[in-house]
């Protein structure tokens, strides 16, 4: 129960709700160029991935990525979409991912949009889970730029690439079916205001195209926390799989430009801020910050 939204609307920012019925330990987290992924374990000393920044939980020493951007603008969300993912056995001729490396991968290659719809052309998600304690979820993604949205969907069929020029996404069903429903919803101009994902969707599509363009950076984030306000969840009004409540355990605003991570947490709608330097993305090991302020009220600074 989560959402995604891509605001290209004057200042360009990127971000996702989290909604859950826990926390998982969740940190923003900066990749800087020297570190390495388990799938880069074979790369060449002499290359150099581009930095990412985002959240993550960190396990083993290894961030799994929730959402994050490049050093040069590429943004990336991952979220769940259970009954409708379909992984596949690896295949000779393609580029064999498992699905927690798929963002990193395609973050840390490509500077561009073109470059990372070439690479997907020869993906394919497996179904190698991190580690026994954390199999292989069931998700979708958005890729997306300052100007274009696309989902990726392993299906069935194989994956699949959707252009989305909403620059939304939620959960299930697949991007094609929920456009199809927002079609729907505004030929008879009911948008529902109930917590599924179509709801989710439909609000996140309203609220992002409507509201006022932003050219200013600290009003373009405000702007963002409050169109993703629309799709947040209080404590009650939803449950998790498990029958707890679910609620939306943090909201984040990336600011590729800015080099930035902006989030809230539900205990707090405090805005904290992270920011790092170019020179810090050329490092090796892991940049680490808590989702909330420190206890003594002073922001943590790199």
């Amino acid at each position: 129960m989560c959402t995604v939204i891509n605001q290209t609307k004057g200042y360009h920012l990127f971000g996702r709700t989290l909604d859950m019925s826990c926390a998982y330990g969740e940190e923003i987290v900066v990749a800087p160029r020297g570190f390495v992924f388990p799938f880069e374990k074979d790369r060449s000393p002499s290359s150099a991935p581009l930095a990412l920044m985002g959240i993550a939980h960190v396990a083993g020493g290894i961030p799994l990525y929730y959402d994050a951007f490049n050093e040069e603008g590429l943004c990336m969300a991952a979220l769940r979409f259970p009954h409708h993912a379909v992984y596949h056995s690896p295949q000779a001729d393609k580029i064999n991912l498992a699905s927690f490396a798929l963002m990193p991968y395609l973050l840390r290659s490509c500077a561009t949009m073109e470059e990372a719809l070439d690479k997907l052309q020869r993906v394919n998600i497996t179904p190698d889970a991190f580690s026994p304690s954390l199999p292989a979820t069931p998700l979708h993604w958005m890729l997306s730029d300052a100007h274009i949205s696309v989902v990726i969907e392993s299906t069935q069929r194989g994956l699949c690439l959707h252009t989305n020029p909403y620059h939304v996404m939620t959960n299930a069903p697949d991007f094609p079916t929920q456009a199809d429903h927002w079609k729907k919803a505004q030929a008879t101009g009911m948008i529902p205001l109930e917590p599924s994902s179509f709801s989710r969707f439909a609000r996140g599509i309203y609220a992002n195209a409507h509201t006022v363009s932003e050219t200013e950076p600290w009003a373009a984030i405000n702007r963002f926390f409050r169109v993703m306000g629309t799709v947040s969840q209080p404590k009650g009004c939803a449950k998790g799989p498990d029958g707890t409540p679910a609620f939306t355990v943090y909201t984040s605003c990336g600011d590729p430009k800015e080099l930035a991570y902006y989030v809230t947490i539900y205990e707090s709608q405090r805005v904290r801020k992270v920011q790092i330097t170019r020179a810090q993305m050329s490092g090796k090991e892991l940049w680490r910050f808590e989702m909330a302020w420190a206890k003594n009220g002073e922001q943590q600074d790199p």
